[in-house]
């Protein structure tokens, strides 16, 4: 099983579909559930958590393989990274791949803690 957190943003969903079509298991994460079955593919697995209430993270880490991390930039991008690796830890996870911002992302004269 793979978590995804960032499952509904541009590179997630990209990744969440191709995964799908590969038949791996993917457990989509998010603050809005009804939002995000407007945005994932059918059949895609959906459970809310938010990376802002770490106490919600563990539960949707367990029995996972796998987490990617592509959690939108803005000023909480590292407090909140952080708890999802922490609670990744303790749920027992392999592997977990993060994915950093690009330029694409950064609007003129904006800052970023990346």
């Amino acid at each position: 099983m793979i978590v995804a957190f960032g499952a509904t943003g541009r590179v997630g969903r990209l990744v969440v579909e191709r995964l799908g079509r590969a038949g791996r298991p993917v457990r989509c994460v998010t603050r809005d559930p009804v939002a995000a079955r407007n945005t994932l593919p059918a059949g895609a697995e959906i459970v809310p958590a938010d990376a802002d209430a770490p106490a919600t993270l563990e539960p949707v880490l367990r029995a996972a393989s796998a987490v990617l991390i592509a959690t939108p930039v803005g000023p909480r991008l590292a407090a909140q990274q952080i708890a999802i690796v922490d609670a990744a830890v303790r749920a027992g996870v392999r592997q977990i791949v993060k994915l950093s911002a690009s330029a694409w992302t950064m609007q003129p004269g904006a800052t970023t803690t990346i």
